[in-house]
């Protein structure tokens, strides 16, 4: 199976530490999040390549992987263009669509397992085109909240809104199915750039989804890092 870790954003609610690091290099526990990511992918033994979209200073990554050598399969994806994540993954189609494959964030600190994770995808709903992991947040206004059906099937997602339905947050990692591309080709290319708001909404009653209940935490603010790490300490 591929995985397409997406590392290319800008990082802005964590500046200043991501005007001279870009996000998915940011340490925790002494080790980037980047290589938290490629390290428990390989562990998993259920991925054979992943790819890794960069653009905001990916000369960083480039010299974090001359130092590094990965414990899987890597390619790295410059995009001169910011395509944002919906962009990223209409671009490798054609690499990903031979098969089930992963998308994650690897911005976000996440304990999973994987062996959970692919179970629950493989014994999803036939309708289901795919799988979203989901967590708990304890600042659900910060994320993009799920609303779910009796059989876990995504209903309606609510992006970081005051006072959201719930505390059942996206963890922005998902199993896919190639059918899933059906459904993205109904959408207008041109206004898919995010997956959780331009994909997700056009996947509802087709998304099952899976609660990570080890850990997660969307490193989205200082303060979510601060406590990233602290918990990362204490679970050490």
């Amino acid at each position: 199976m591929k995985a397409l870790l997406l590392a290319a954003g800008f990082g802005t609610r964590l500046l200043p530490l991501t005007s001279t690091t870009p996000k998915c290099l940011v340490p925790i526990g002494g080790k980037p999040l980047l290589q938290h990511w490629l390290e428990s992918l390989a562990a998993s033994c259920q991925f054979e390549e992943v790819i890794i979209n960069t653009h905001y200073l990916a000369e960083k990554v480039d010299q974090f992987f001359s130092s590094y050598a990965p414990p899987i399969d890597i390619d790295l994806s410059y995009e001169s263009k910011l395509l944002g994540p919906g962009g990223t993954l209409l671009r490798h189609r054609d690499q990903l669509a031979s098969g089930d494959f992963l998308v994650a964030h690897a911005d976000n600190f996440s304990l999973i397992s994987w062996q959970e994770f692919l179970d629950a995808y493989h014994s999803r709903p036939d309708h289901c085109v795919g799988l979203m992991m989901t967590f708990e947040s304890d600042d659900p206004s910060s994320c993009g909240i799920v609303q779910t059906d009796a059989q876990g099937i995504v209903t309606a997602m609510h992006e970081k809104v005051q006072s959201p339905p719930g505390r059942l947050a996206n963890a922005a990692t998902f199993l896919f199915s190639p059918k899933v591309f059906e459904i993205i080709d109904r959408l207008d290319p041109a206004t898919v750039f995010d997956i959780s708001q331009d994909i997700i909404p056009s996947l509802c009653g087709h998304l099952a989804t899976y609660e990570n209940t080890s850990y997660h935490r969307d490193i989205g603010t200082l303060k979510a890092l601060s406590q990233a790490r602290e918990d990362h300490g204490r679970m050490s």
